[in-house]
């Protein structure tokens, strides 16, 4: 890192901007010297860091630390004393080389998590007692469980599990009613909670490229629904009416096994329809006529 950084993180200009980009200057090292700054963001990306040192701790006014894109495999304890930290940017990393530290969970104001891209295969269960948090990027890792605890993340609106091993979730998952967003395509899954139906705020849900056989019939009761996608489940044969799914505008059920789509008819505002590679559904649904908010087509 040289000693070229070390001093200049002491000049009192650097020391009291609001940002510091320290990105994409090859680094490999952080000074200790980093914990006297008083920024709000930290910018520490797109460089070769594999550690950090705990002066990092002492970064009290810092609400953004962006550390994606570098090769850390570990975060020091300290991190969890970054009580006025509110954005939290992980992602590719090597962070598979030791489990998350615990103290993660004792970022109580965190608003925004992504781990995306780490290769991890569990997280912590401590993580579920950031309340704050809206935003969660698991995505692209080998997860085959989210814990339990994480239903208590009620004020997550986002959920991004895609690219994962995830075999089934939770039945807490129902708890999170404040979601909008969850994605959980390309995973292992074969069956959903039916507590899903809980989430009652949902706009988006994205499950396709899994092996589904089945579909909760609660689902029909997400009425919230503008994005419902199922494509390339095989294995599923058959899908619960989707009547109640007033609000949804767009549709993927590409490449399953249905003979029927119940309840299309009443999907008066779906703009977007994907059915193809559905060999069992005959001849188009009848009632796909009534759908007059429909510009794309694909059967």
């Amino acid at each position: 890192m040289g000693a070229g950084l070390e001093k200049e993180l002491t000049k009192k200009k650097v020391r009291n901007q609001v940002k510091v980009d320290l990105g994409k200057r090859g680094l490999t090292g952080v000074p200790a010297t980093i914990g006297g700054l008083r920024c709000k963001t930290l910018i520490l990306s797109e460089n070769d860091l594999t550690t950090l040192p705990g002066e990092i701790g002492k970064l009290d006014s810092v609400e953004v630390l962006d550390l994606s894109k570098n090769r850390l495999n570990q975060l020091p304890t300290e991190i969890g004393d970054l009580k006025t930290l509110t954005e939290l940017f992980l992602s590719h990393n090597k962070l598979f080389y030791m489990e998350l530290t615990p103290a993660l969970g004792q970022l109580v104001n965190l608003r925004k998590l992504d781990l995306a891209d780490n290769k991890l295969e569990t997280l912590p269960r401590e993580l579920s007692q950031c309340a704050s948090l809206t935003f969660l990027d698991i995505s692209d890792n080998v997860l085959k469980v989210i814990p339990p605890e994480f239903g208590r993340l009620e004020n997550l609106e986002v959920l991004l599990a895609h690219k994962n091993q995830l075999r089934q979730l939770p039945s807490e998952i129902g708890n999170m009613r404040s979601m909008k967003e969850l994605s959980l395509t390309h995973n292992m899954l074969m069956q959903l909670p039916s507590e899903i139906s809980n989430m009652r705020s949902l706009n988006i849900l994205r499950l396709g490229f899994n092996k589904l056989t089945e579909v909760p019939e609660s689902i029909s009761q997400l009425g919230s629904l503008t994005d419902l996608e199922l494509r390339d489940n095989p294995g599923l044969t058959e899908i619960p009416s989707l009547a109640g799914l007033t609000n949804l505008k767009h549709l993927y059920l590409r490449n399953l096994q249905l003979t029927a789509v119940p309840g299309l008819g009443r999907l008066v505002g779906l703009e977007e329809l994907d059915l193809r590679d559905n060999f069992r559904l005959g001849c188009f649904p009848e009632d796909i006529g009534s759908l007059h908010a429909l510009h794309k087509r694909k059967n």
